[in-house]
Parts: C-alpha cells; sequence; structure tokens
C-alpha cells in the first residue's frame, strides 16, 4: 500500500477557519501589505479550500469586491509579495480605498435615516429535515439552524430578539453591551452579550449549552408566534441562573429542571451537528437513534428494552440512517427490518 493510503488529514474547523479569514480582511483592510505579511497571507490561503473559500466569501461582504480574482491569490503559481513589489500601487489597495469610500457612504446613508435603521433585521428562517444552514445575521452574529428547525429574527437599534419555534439552533453572538442578545424558546429566556451557546427545545424542556462566555436564563412567556412575534414581550422574566462555559442546563415550564458542567470534548461532540456529523460515546441506543431520527421522517421502533439500553459509539453521517442501521446489524448483531418505507423495525437478532 502506498504510504498517500496511510496519511490522515485533518479537516480544518470552519468556525476557527472563519474566524482567521475575518482577521486576515482586517489586517488588508488596514493596509498591512508588506511582503512578508503578504506571503504570510499567500501560506494560510494554501492551506486548504476551505481557508480560500471563507476568505473570499468575507471578501465578498466587502462591496461585492473580488479582491482575490484580481491578486489571482488562488493560483498557486503567482506570489503575492512579487506582485506587490512590481505594482506601486496594486490592485487591492484601490479596492481599499473604494471600500472605504463606500463605507463613507453608507455611514451617511445611516445618519440620514436615523439611529436604529441599519441596524434592523426582520427575518425568519427554516430547515428541512436533513438540513443545516449557517446564517450571518446584520449584526455580526452567526446563527446555525439544525434539522427541522424555525427561528425568527426581529433587531432593531435598542435590542437583539429572537425566537426558537422548534428545533435547534447555535448562536455566536457579536458582542454589543448595548443591545443584549435574547433567544426565546418555551417558557425559557437565554440572554447574551458577546458568547457562543445552543439552545435546544425538546417538546416542552429547554436545552442550552455554553460553549464560551456567560448567559443569563430566565423563565418567561414565549412571544406568540407571527408578524413581529419576536419583538413582542408580554412578561416580566424571572432571572433563573447564571451559567458559563462548560455549563449544560435544562429549563422547564416551572422552572431550572437541571444544572451538570459538561467537558469541551463533551461539547464538541453535542455540536459537532454543525458541520454535518452525530458523534456518540457509550449513549443508550434509544437516544442515538431519536437524536437519528431528527434528520429523517422515517419512524425507528425498537422493540426490545434490552436493545434500548444498549450503549452505542462513532461517528455518522447526518441523514445517513442506512449506515447507522448497517453498523448496528455488523457490530452489534442487530436486526434492522423495512415494514415499509418510513418505518422501521429493530429487534435482536436470532
Amino acid at each position: 500500500m502506498a504510504d498517500n493510503d496511510n496519511k490522515v488529514v485533518d479537516l480544518p474547523d470552519r468556525q476557527i477557519v472563519r474566524e482567521e479569514a475575518s482577521l486576515w480582511v482586517a489586517r488588508l483592510d488596514s493596509r498591512e501589505n508588506n511582503p512578508d505579511v503578504l506571503n504570510e497571507l499567500q501560506n494560510w490561503l494554501n492551506k486548504s479550500p476551505t481557508h480560500r473559500e471563507e476568505f473570499r466569501r468575507l471578501s465578498a461582504l466587502w462591496g461585492e469586491m473580488d479582491i482575490l480574482d484580481d491578486l489571482n491569490y488562488l493560483d498557486d503559481s503567482h506570489n503575492i509579495a512579487e506582485q506587490t513589489t512590481r505594482h506601486s500601487n496594486p490592485i487591492w489597495l484601490k479596492r481599499i480605498g473604494g471600500i472605504a469610500a463606500l463605507l463613507l457612504i453608507a455611514i451617511a446613508s445611516y445618519l440620514s435615516m436615523g439611529p436604529n435603521k441599519g441596524l434592523e433585521q426582520h427575518a425568519t428562517f427554516h430547515t428541512d429535515f436533513g438540513e443545516v444552514q449557517t446564517i450571518a445575521l446584520s449584526d455580526g452574529s452567526t446563527l446555525t439552524l439544525n434539522t427541522d428547525t424555525t427561528v425568527e429574527v426581529a433587531m432593531s437599534g435598542s435590542e437583539r430578539r429572537l425566537n426558537l419555534l422548534k428545533g435547534e439552533a447555535h448562536f455566536a453572538v457579536a458582542k454589543d453591551a448595548s443591545r443584549p442578545f435574547s433567544v426565546y424558546a418555551g417558557h425559557g429566556l437565554v440572554r447574551a452579550v458577546g458568547t457562543a451557546f445552543s439552545v435546544y427545545l425538546k417538546k416542552r424542556d429547554v436545552e442550552v449549552i455554553v460553549s464560551e462566555g456567560r448567559v443569563e436564563l430566565m423563565a418567561t412567556t414565549p412571544p406568540v408566534s407571527g408578524g413581529d412575534s419576536a419583538q413582542t414581550d408580554t412578561s416580566n422574566p424571572t432571572l433563573l441562573k447564571v451559567i458559563a462555559a462548560g455549563d449544560q442546563a435544562v429549563m422547564a415550564d416551572d422552572g431550572l429542571k437541571r444544572l451538570e458542567p459538561i467537558s469541551e470534548i463533551a461539547i464538541n461532540r453535542k455540536l459537532s451537528w454543525r458541520s454535518g456529523m452525530l458523534a456518540f460515546a457509550g449513549d443508550p441506543l434509544s437516544d442515538v437513534l431519536e437524536q437519528v431520527s431528527r434528520y429523517t421522517d422515517v419512524r425507528v421502533e425498537i422493540t426490545d428494552a434490552k436493545i434500548a439500553a444498549l450503549p452505542v459509539g462513532g461517528y455518522f453521517k447526518v441523514g445517513e440512517l442506512d449506515g447507522l442501521l448497517e453498523a448496528l446489524e455488523t457490530t452489534f448483531g442487530i436486526r434492522a427490518e423495512w415494514v415499509d418505507e418510513k418505518h422501521v423495525r429493530i429487534t435482536q437478532s436470532s
């Protein structure tokens, strides 16, 4: 077997790459364009297609100006530093100059509209079965929706309110102390300023996992869906607890139901759905199938309580029920019987 067959390639964490890409765009905007810096950028871009994709995406936000194409950043045969040396006035500097002009125009427009107009966003986002979607919000925060999830967003110059109507979402919150970031879910409210956390509306319970910073857990009457529902606050929220990174909490109708620490490894496993994977480590088969079933409209039935308690570990791609069933049959001696195209029955092999 060739040596290349034995190599394991570590895929980059897209969230980390996205953060690094934003820093690079900021460095370009500051005109830090000496050859050493541009060679460093070139090396960073060459790390993976993900690095180039995220840099291109963030660069496009600057007035839809394709900086990458102008400089041929994606062509390994071109050296950025050499191009900068050959051109006394590099194209990207001309671009940045145009960007600065656009920013001045945007600021002027913003002031003419009033202090709140440029910060408003009203939208409803939804994912279907098996779909995971990441959305950049107007305040700079990032919203990632898990399968079969609906989130209403309503932002103004004074507040940022979201209503999780169903499903699960992860929030990477941009810091803005003047506008707390509030997520309504069931009878719970999660409030933050700048942090990262997930909220899972599971029947009537609300599960919250904090991966960065701190959040406030509150009990409240949720806004009614429809129209500008996420702007409607019909109650005085009651503070239940302030929790921090490494905490996992469950809120019920009658208050805080459970609060426990969770390791970074467990958080990454719980949030692996953001990268299209499901990860388990000794979870009962019933819980595993419950999670897997969220990504499909196929009903999975377990007929034996002993099978339901069987510990299962591994990584599975979201939506690939067949792969999980095959692994169960091969590894655990379990039989998966398709009753019809929407119904699978799990039994012990004879």
